[in-house]
């Protein structure tokens, strides 16, 4: 029998294999072997090999074709990113932020975002729908806006950051260069550093994770509820 938590399970895991259809037929192509490589890739199945990748293999967190190299190139005339470990003006930045989120930020940013709750889902009571990427997007735009003190439109915010994401990682997909893309993923976080105005420029970083994991996560939490019956 087919219970409300297997059919949750099954939905997310289609939303797994059908965003990443290669990776995972790798995957499953190379689990008989603990550890395979491919070029410069490696497949790792096996539990200790898992940790040795993990935490005994230097990584390079900026290189070509890594999340913190397309953040890096695209927001190289801002400052830097995020989470870059140089500087002392660096860690000057991620110490503002975790001071934020800490108890009383956090206390202060739920005021941001439980009246968004009350209010975006009120359509269902009358039998309408709700757009929930949309409640997403807004929800991130404002919890940022409030987080960095910016007075810029939260949605508008939370496009822009969307839109830096996308052009970013859109320079950095493997194959054949794209005309234009580099420009583009220059403009796009030109454009969120604008409406983020006299904000530390690490705030673009934490502006683009906070959407883009904010927009992707909720959705799927839903329907995960709705599928369980939660």
């Amino acid at each position: 029998m087919t219970t409300p938590h297997t059919r949750a399970r099954r939905r997310d895991r289609r939303v797994y294999l059908r965003s990443h259809p290669l990776l995972f037929g790798l995957l499953a192509a190379t689990r008989g072997r603990g550890v395979r490589r491919l070029g410069g890739t490696v497949l790792v199945h096996d539990a200790e090999a898992y940790r040795q990748a993990l935490t005994r293999l230097p990584l390079d967190r900026t290189a070509a074709g890594t999340t913190g190299g397309a953040a890096r190139e695209a927001l190289r005339g801002a400052g830097g990113v995020l989470f870059d470990q140089e500087g002392g003006g660096h860690r000057t930045g991620r110490r503002g932020v975790a001071e934020g989120l800490g108890a009383a930020g956090v206390e202060r940013l739920r005021e941001v975002w439980r009246p968004l709750l009350v209010r975006g889902p009120a359509p269902l009571e009358r039998g309408g729908e709700v757009d929930v990427v949309a409640l997403a997007r807004e929800l991130a735009g404002s919890v940022v806006c409030a987080l960095l003190d910016c007075s810029a439109d939260p949605r508008e915010l939370a496009r822009a950051a969307a839109g830096a994401a996308a052009a970013s990682v859109r320079d950095h997909l493997p194959g054949l260069p794209r005309p234009g893309a580099a420009a583009e993923a220059a403009r796009a976080a030109e454009r969120l550093q604008v409406l983020l105005g006299d904000a530390d420029p690490l705030s673009a970083m934490l502006a683009v994770a906070a959407v883009n994991t904010t927009v992707a996560a909720l959705p799927r939490a839903v329907a995960w509820c709705a599928d369980a019956g939660l």
